[in-house]
């Protein structure tokens, strides 16, 4: 994933493969690495996110973008945050699960923010699956 950041791939695709790549980890072992690791990550697809969005001159363009973006940001959030993690989350140390929960929930709100910032119809809604 980083090298994928790196390279500038769709910050849409790179979103996706972490959500994915989340919910096939939650469905084996997750270790606190996978937390960490994922973590930091959405930091850098984020601004990524913004960045590439922000290049963009069609309006309707950066709102599917956006939109794409944050509904599978937001599924690894869900994931990370998941009843399944919390024993992992338990596992690291106690500055460390801090540090990482709290720029998670920072990640995930820049993320709704980001989506607003690019949203044309004002009634738009995401719909996560629980």
């Amino acid at each position: 994933m980083r090298s994928a950041i790196e390279r500038g791939d769709p910050a849409e695709q790179i979103s996706y493969r972490m959500a994915a790549d989340l919910e096939s980890t939650l469905s084996r072992q997750l270790y606190g690495g996978d937390i960490t690791g994922s973590v930091s990550l959405s930091t850098d697809v984020l601004a990524l996110a913004r960045s590439q969005f922000g290049a963009l001159d069609d309006r309707n363009q950066r709102q599917i973008r956006a939109t794409n973006f944050t509904e599978s940001f937001g599924s690894s959030g869900d994931h990370l945050l998941s009843p399944k993690a919390v024993p992992v989350w338990e596992e690291l140390s106690t500055p460390v699960r801090i540090d990482h929960a709290s720029t998670l929930m920072g990640a995930l709100e820049q993320s709704a923010l980001l989506l607003a910032d690019y949203t044309v119809d004002q009634h738009k809604r995401l719909q996560y699956d629980y």
